[in-house]
């Protein structure tokens, strides 16, 4: 999009039945590790979908309660995040930090809010039992803080 050499895109068929989903994101650091964002206020992409693909997808930042390697939680995975439709056509997303939302129902600890200066990455997220998938990312950057 808007001249852009690179974009990443995810594709699939999810299974009719159980516990299903398919992702794609990346880490903040390499070796892996918790990154310090608290200058930042949130997060923008760029984002479409293909014809037919389904348009739920949840964006989530695993921290350092919510990931194994925060040595925090007991049951872990129950990352911050937002839910959102996408559309056809590439839009603009812009999430702040404070709109991030444990889902409901399980993870241990509930804190009240991200922890931002211990964030691992970023994940995108499709969950659409037996649906089919095609979404595209692109121009994915931190908001607020310098470089925002």
């Amino acid at each position: 999009v808007d001249g852009s050499s690179y974009a990443v895109r995810m594709h699939g068929k999810l299974a009719a039945k159980g516990e299903v989903y398919a992702g794609i994101g990346f880490d903040f650091l390499e070796p892996r590790a918790p990154y310090d964002a608290q200058k930042y206020t949130g997060i923008s992409f760029l984002a479409k979908r293909a014809p037919g693909s389904v348009a739920t997808v949840r964006l989530k930042t695993p921290d350092g309660n919510t990931d194994p390697m925060g040595k925090v939680c007991t049951d872990c995975s129950n990352d911050f995040g937002v839910t959102f439709e996408v559309t056809e056509e590439w839009t603009r997303y812009t999430v702040s930090f404070d709109q991030f939302k444990q889902e409901q129902g399980w993870g241990e600890p509930r804190p009240a809010t991200t922890a931002k200066d211990r964030l691992f990455g970023l994940m995108w997220q499709v969950a659409t039992p037996d649906g089919d998938f095609d979404i595209w990312l692109d121009d994915i950057r931190f908001e607020g803080g310098c470089g925002g």
